[in-house]
């Protein structure tokens, strides 16, 4: 994990340098000029916190500049996610985004934010989501799963999430296989 973020951070250095807007190749040597606040859209100690720190630490060594990670947890990641979107396009804050920068804007009205007020630069790391059962559940693949669920309409079944935009999209994936939890 500690490698790939690292390996991340060298790319996305890279990136950076030329991907300022505004900014010519002769100009983007000269940046960072100062600070760079790296918005981390969750709470501290988070794995998208965790993943900041690390990209932040390889960041500043490597550009010779300090990466400031900036936690604005809320919202299932909208209000950090906000203050990347209205901060001035000068390449000086960043948002580590997920999925769930587009999966809000189809589950939250006025999310605060459009994709068009965000810009892409560098995939950093990888989190795959997990369906996971207890090993005792006679469910062993997600098409059992969901003819246990069908079969039990209404009944009370548990899943968890580590952000609220998470809980959303398996909600949402629930919905679309016509199960039905109260």
């Amino acid at each position: 994990m500690i490698t790939r973020v690292a390996r991340s951070g060298a790319v996305l250095a890279a990136v950076l340098s030329c991907a300022i807007p505004g900014h010519s190749s002769a100009q983007s040597q000269s940046w960072p000029a100062r600070a760079v606040t790296l918005i981390a859209p969750s709470a501290p100690g988070s794995s998208v916190d965790v993943t900041a720190r690390l990209l932040a630490q390889k960041l500043s060594e490597q550009m010779s500049q300090q990466f400031v990670v900036l936690n604005r947890a809320g919202a299932g990641t909208n209000i950090g996610s906000e203050v990347a979107a209205r901060s001035a396009p000068d390449g000086y804050t960043i948002l580590l985004g997920s999925v769930a920068n587009t999966i809000n804007l189809h589950l939250i009205r006025n999310s605060g934010y459009t994709l068009d007020d965000l810009a892409p630069v560098s995939g950093v790391s990888v989190s795959p989501d997990m369906l996971l059962v207890p090993p005792s559940s006679p469910v062993k693949t997600v098409q059992e799963l969901v003819a246990m669920l069908k079969a039990k309409p209404g009944t009370p079944e548990e899943f968890g999430a580590f952000v609220k935009a998470e809980y959303q999209h398996w909600g949402q994936l629930i919905k679309d296989a016509g199960i039905r939890i109260e």
